[in-house]
Order: structure tokens, then sequence, then C-alpha cells
């Protein structure tokens, strides 16, 4: 048994080295995994979010003359007593003149309070809620109002109680 054991020692010591597997794959495969990693993170710090860049609509138009509107003060659906105080101002595309849509702030008005009266507090009381809330009023304005020309709406005073 003694002289197997120093054939086999031998055989490994002086004849042929022990097989040792390549780490080639291995460190292929890392490198893919990082390489896809930093493509991913890549794409969401440069767009703001993942897919951000393939689900561009159509350009926007760009805001031309701002209009400002009186103060709002309403009550919020639900149960309960919740209170909104507002002011919003309302940016109009380039070319749309700022007379021609204060002319018809009538309208302007009941559309927003509309808008703002229907809302319950949780739906509002996040970033989220606030910008579903901006477009959800962009779009009754361009209803309402002929050639379509509000393009963006800006809370100035947002408080809710």
């Amino acid at each position: 048994m003694a002289a197997k054991e120093a054939k086999g020692a031998g055989e490994r010591a002086g004849g042929e080295a022990p097989r040792r597997r390549s780490r080639l794959p291995i460190y292929a495969v890392l490198a893919v995994v990082l390489l896809l990693n930093g493509l991913i993170v890549g794409k969401v710090f440069f767009t703001g979010k993942a897919g951000a860049a393939s689900k561009k609509g159509p350009e926007q138009p760009k805001v031309g003359e701002i209009v400002a509107l009186e103060e709002l003060i309403v009550n919020l659906s639900g149960e309960g007593d919740h209170y909104l105080k507002a002011r919003l101002s309302i940016g109009l595309k380039e070319g749309a003149k700022a007379e021609k849509v204060e002319e018809e702030m009538a309208p302007i008005r009941d559309t927003v309070l509309s808008a703002l009266t229907s809302k319950e507090i949780g739906e509002i009381s996040s970033v989220r809620g606030r910008e579903m809330l901006k477009e959800e009023i962009v779009a009754e304005l361009n209803e309402e109002l002929e050639g379509r020309p509000v393009v963006k709406v800006y809370f100035t005073d947002f408080t809710t109680q």
C-alpha cells in the first residue's frame, strides 16, 4: 500500500501535474453580467426611469405666456371636512394670446373648480397625485377652450387641511 501511495505521489510530483480548470468561462460570464448591469444602471440614471426614451410621445409645444388665476378655496370630495387652498397659473403654448384666454376666465375657473372639488385629500396629498391633477386640469381646459392653448399648469400655492 505504501508503494502505491509513493508511486502516485511520484507521478504527481515528477511527471504530470494535476489539471487545473480554466477560469476563463467564469470571468466571461462575470464580465457579461457586469456589463449588462452597467448598461441598465446607465439607462436609468441618464433617462430618469427605465424605458423613458422608448416611451416618448409627440413633442409638447413650448410654453409661451403664463396666466395667473386668483386664489381658489374649495371643499374636497369624500368624508370629513377637508379643504384645499390653491393658486395656480396656466402656461399657454407659444403664439396663444393671454388676452384671449383672460376673456374666458369664468369658464376656466369653473373647470378648475370642478376638477379640484372632485378629488379626495388622499388623491392629491402625494407628488404623483398632484401631477395627475395638473394633467387632468390641462386636458379639461383644452376641451373647454378653443384651439387647445394650455400646455402646462403650475401650482404656486397648494395647502390642504
